[in-house]
């Protein structure tokens, strides 16, 4: 494959050709990339990219909109600490044990990924998409989960206190048993969430969507439900 030679050559040489080539889409599919060190690798997409198109005379090369595609990619264990990873692609990647710390995976898509004991943390996850993830263990930890796509996520009793969720969708999420003191849902969408025994003391719910959430022998201590939409009997504050 083109792209994984160029690869090869390291992150440097990688991160030139991204430079020298922004209209190109990177296609990593299927790759092996095992345990790579992959430290501040350029695999997203330029967010000001559509912008510049629309903008650009007539007649001039299109700059990729588009994030790598590393569907069914082996990166169990890669290091991608400080990546470009706006937009790219890990549909049906395995992502077990994966560093990802402090990456800006803005938008990125994790469909199907299997980021078991992966390191998120302080990642930006702003509008990044985890249907049907496998997120076992991950390490979440400061990363900002602003309008994520959490839709049906197993994260039972995990560590997510003070988690910022704001405006996320996490309806029929598994929350039972977490941790999520001082998280932030307000605006969140929690339809039918599963926050049984959950630990929410001084979450905020402010705005959010809690139809058909379960909230039984949840701790809401100094929790904020302000104009947020819920069943008259599901939540005890």
């Amino acid at each position: 494959m083109e792209h994984l030679m160029i690869l090869k050559q390291g992150v440097g040489a990688w991160n030139a050709w991204r430079d020298e080539n922004p209209g190109i889409e990177p296609k990593l599919n299927e790759v092996n990339l095992q345990n790579a060190d992959l430290r501040g690798i350029n695999l997203g997409a330029d967010p000001t990219a559509a912008e510049r198109n629309r903008r650009s005379s007539r007649g001039a090369k299109p700059l990729c909109t588009l994030g790598a595609a590393l569907y069914g990619a082996n990166l169990r264990g890669a290091d991608l600490t400080d990546a470009s990873l706006v937009g790219t692609r890990f549909f049906q990647a395995d992502l077990r044990n994966a560093t990802i710390t402090g990456a800006d995976a803005t938008g990125a898509n994790f469909d199907e990924a299997n980021l078991t004991n992966a390191s998120l943390r302080d990642a930006k996850l702003t509008g990044a998409v985890f249907g049907e993830a496998v997120l076992r263990g991950v390490d979440f930890t400061n990363a900002n989960l602003t309008e994520a796509n959490l839709m049906g996520v197993n994260l039972h009793g995990q560590n997510l206190a003070g988690l910022v969720f704001r405006g996320a969708c996490l309806m029929d999420a598994n929350l039972a048993e977490t941790d999520l003191k001082g998280a932030d849902f307000s605006d969140a969408c929690l339809i039918d969430a599963n926050l049984r025994g959950a630990e929410l003391t001084n979450a905020n719910f402010t705005g959010a969507n809690l139809l058909g959430a379960t909230l039984e022998d949840a701790k809401t201590d100094g929790a904020k439900f302000e104009d947020a939409q819920r069943d008259k009997t599901g939540i005890a504050c």
